[in-house]
């Protein structure tokens, strides 16, 4: 099942990217008379048919789809230096289940700048591949400060390597919102974790092994969607 994703739509027809109308007619040769699906990344699948490869094309039905999961999921990571490594995590968070991604700058945050266009591409390419048809919100890098400054809902966590009690992702209460705290190659401070937990969020445990931001990003997502399922 071949995914397109658009979000011009209008008085029943859906107009593809340029990126997207080609790898239809070009790479995969789709002629008028075809049916094909389109996804809105809002929830929505559209069952569409080419009636010319020049022309948008003509929604013959619609669906809408179930949420994937019974919580929402707003993961805020402080990047790796290496855009490989974050575009890794985005692709395989939203595959796995994720509904907004922040990235924060803290002290040991070596990343400055990110490469937005591409990280969304990665998005809506994981999502097609995975048959999700919602697209997480996905924010450009602010500092920590900015990001507990806009109050962050529900069951707020922090994932941190310092001593101390913490609960196991395993058994977090069930809420329908999550926010949770990765924190950068070599970890947060001392200071960002306790005004991090002053701003309401609870200490959270991955596990007993030291991992990489990315997969404690990825354990996250992979945590809750093994234990929280529908």
């Amino acid at each position: 099942m071949k995914i397109f994703f658009s979000t011009q739509i209008e008085d029943g027809y859906i107009r593809l990217s340029e990126s997207e109308s080609k790898h239809c007619f070009k790479v995969l040769r789709l002629k008028s008379g075809n049916n094909v699906f389109v996804t809105d990344g809002r929830g929505h699948l559209y069952t569409c048919k080419i009636e010319d490869e020049h022309l948008p094309l003509h929604i013959i039905d619609t669906y809408q789809a179930p949420a994937a999961r019974p919580y929402y999921l707003h993961l805020a990571v402080a990047p790796v230096k290496n855009q490989d490594r974050i575009e890794w995590m985005v692709e395989k968070a939203v595959e796995t289940g994720v509904d907004e991604i922040s990235f924060v700058q803290t002290s040991r945050t070596e990343k400055g700048k990110l490469n937005m266009s591409r990280l969304e591409n990665k998005a809506i390419s994981a999502m097609k591949q995975s048959l999700h048809y919602t697209l997480p919100i996905i924010h450009p890098m602010m500092s920590l400060d900015k990001f507990l400054q806009n109050t962050p809902s529900g069951l707020c966590l922090i994932a941190h390597c310092m001593q101390g009690e913490k609960t196991h992702i395993s058994y977090l209460p069930d809420t329908d919102r999550y926010t949770i705290l990765i924190g950068p190659e070599g970890d947060f401070s001392t200071e960002e974790v306790e005004k991090c937990i002053s701003s309401g969020f609870l200490p959270l445990s991955l596990g007993t092994s030291r991992l990489r931001t990315e997969t404690a990003a990825l354990a996250t997502c992979m945590g809750l969607y093994l234990t929280k399922p529908l």
